[in-house]
C-alpha cells in the first residue's frame, strides 16, 4: 500500500514537471514573444504577449485614410471585436437605410484587403503568423417579433492564411 502511494506521488511530481517543461517549450516556440508562468500550486499557465504591430484602436483611422474620400465610413461604423496574433475579427455596421446590393461584398473585401495591407506595411505578415481575418457586414433591421433588436447580416470576408486568399461568403 505504501509503495502504491509513493508511486502515485512520484507520478504526480513527474506530471507537474512534464507540464512545466511543456509550458516553457510552448512559451519560447517560434521566436514569438511569450511569457510562461507556473503557479505556486504546481499548475501551469501561459500568458501570451500580442505581437501585432499596432493597437486595434489605430486600425480604423488607418483604414479611413485609405478609403476613397472616406465615403464608406460616412455610411456606417467599424468595430474591432478580436485583435490578436491569430485572429482579427471586425464588424462593419451600415447605418439604417437602403444600400446597393453589391456594397456589402465590396465593403467587406475592401476592408479585409486594406487591413492586410496595413499589417504588411507595419512588418506583420498574416500568412507567416497564421492569422485569420474576418470582416462581417451587417445592418440594423428594426425590432424583432419579441421586440428586441434585429440585425441583418449580409456576409463576411475571410482571409485564410493557409490559402493566402481573401473570399466573401453571403449569409444565407
Amino acid at each position: 500500500m505504501k509503495a502504491v502511494r509513493l508511486a502515485l506521488k512520484i507520478a504526480g511530481v513527474l506530471f507537474l514537471l512534464f507540464v512545466a517543461v511543456g509550458v516553457i517549450a510552448v512559451a519560447t516556440s517560434n521566436g514569438k514573444k511569450h511569457k510562461a508562468t507556473i503557479a505556486t500550486d504546481g499548475s501551469a499557465a501561459t500568458t501570451v504577449v500580442v505581437a501585432l504591430p499596432f493597437a486595434a484602436s489605430e486600425l480604423e483611422p488607418k483604414l479611413r485614410a485609405k478609403v476613397a474620400g472616406g465615403d464608406l465610413f460616412k455610411r456606417g461604423s467599424l468595430h474591432v471585436r478580436t485583435w490578436d496574433e491569430h485572429q482579427i475579427l471586425m464588424t462593419f455596421t451600415f447605418d439604417p437605410g437602403t444600400i446597393e446590393p453589391d456594397l456589402p461584398e465590396v465593403s467587406a473585401m475592401g476592408l479585409g484587403k486594406l487591413t492586410i495591407d496595413e499589417l504588411i506595411a507595419a512588418g506583420f505578415n498574416p500568412r507567416e503568423h497564421w492569422t485569420m481575418i474576418f470582416v462581417w457586414v451587417e445592418q440594423p433591421a428594426g425590432p424583432s417579433v419579441t421586440g428586441g433588436a434585429r440585425v441583418r447580416v449580409f456576409g463576411d470576408a475571410k482571409y485564410d492564411f493557409s490559402e493566402d486568399r481573401l473570399t466573401f461568403e453571403m449569409e444565407k
